[in-house]
């Protein structure tokens, strides 16, 4: 005959109800702190805000910056330049020669004529008056396709300046390299931004926290006499520093929001200028998110260095009393 069995109860599934539910007694503690220094609460969101909607804005700049380096490297390329007088067979044989590269996109083929009929619509008729002849020469236009790098379009143009034909290439890839060295430089100065301002939405938090241990010194002092733990008493002041930081996440998420809506109309005049095709960055539920985790992360540490510091030292003058 087996032993009857009796329901014994979860003694690890009340322990776990239990810590929860002082967790969530912690987390009103920090909430209703937070509600009841509203003006401190406002300022300290504003600050770590500012601080986390910095390099935010910085990130965004530097990585539109490489859309429009990428959306406009389709018109890099070079223009070859023939001798003076060059029959017009030899001119299509080079464009035909350059098609051929895989790297290159398209060829636009401009004879002396096309050229001197483009410089006569000039303002320039008194000047061309006194030209006996046509000086211009015939010229290709080489456009190079979207992936190609100006390394590949520099030695295409080195050998196409070879040719026997060719009197001179001139490469328009130098605004590539302006605009990769603007990003670079935006890119680093996102870098530099973002390790100074997560130090000051640290330091913040340290103040912010800080202030809400010596509210409750004599609380605290108590408690540690009780026999309270470490732990225990850190948790409200911890999650007060994560609340900091996830409400000066959701302000500077905020802030971004409203300088792309200031600026949106110049973008999109940018945009219209090159036909409509750039798509920028703007804020977007994954960008919010990461925003405000961070800021959470940040208030988080600020909050566990004072925590540890000031509980230490509440034990040590227990102490010595």
């Amino acid at each position: 005959m087996k032993p009857q069995s009796f329901p014994w109860p979860d003694d690890g599934r009340e322990a776990r109800e239990s810590v929860a539910r002082v967790r969530l007694r912690s987390l009103k503690e920090s909430f209703e702190h937070l509600c009841s220094h509203p003006l401190i609460t406002f300022f300290v969101w504003l600050l770590i805000g500012i601080a986390l909607s910095l390099p935010a804005g910085f990130w965004l700049v530097q990585h539109n910056i490489g859309v429009v380096a990428q959306e406009l490297s389709t018109d890099s390329g070079f223009t070859v330049y023939f001798y003076k007088d060059l029959p017009q067979e030899e001119v299509e044989t080079a464009a035909n020669s350059l098609r051929r590269n895989p790297i290159v996109k398209d060829v636009d083929v401009i004879t002396a004529q096309e050229a001197w009929e483009f410089l006569m619509a000039s303002d320039f008729d008194e000047e061309l008056d006194a030209l006996d002849s046509n000086p211009l020469p015939a010229s290709l236009t080489v456009t190079a396709t979207q992936e190609t790098d100006r390394e590949q379009i520099l030695e295409l143009a080195k050998w196409a300046s070879e040719q026997p034909a060719v009197e001179s290439v001139e490469v328009d890839t130098e605004w590539m390299v302006q605009l990769h060295q603007i990003r670079q430089i935006a890119s680093r100065l996102t870098w530099i931004l973002s390790a100074l301002y997560g130090i000051g939405v640290v330091f913040v938090s340290v103040a912010a926290v800080r202030y809400a241990m010596d509210s409750r010194f004599e609380e605290l002092r108590v408690i540690s006499l009780l026999g309270a733990s470490n732990r225990s008493m850190r948790r409200p002041f911890v999650y007060c520093g994560v609340l900091y930081g996830f409400g000066g996440g959701v302000v500077a998420t905020c802030i971004v929001v409203l300088s792309l809506m200031i600026i949106e109309q110049p973008l999109q005049g940018l945009a219209n200028r090159y036909g409509g095709s750039i798509q920028f960055l703007a804020m977007d539920y994954l960008f919010s998110f990461i925003l405000i985790v961070v800021g959470s992360i940040l208030g988080l540490v600020g909050a566990l260095q004072v925590t540890v510091v000031q509980i230490r030292k509440n034990r040590y003058s227990n102490r010595s009393r």
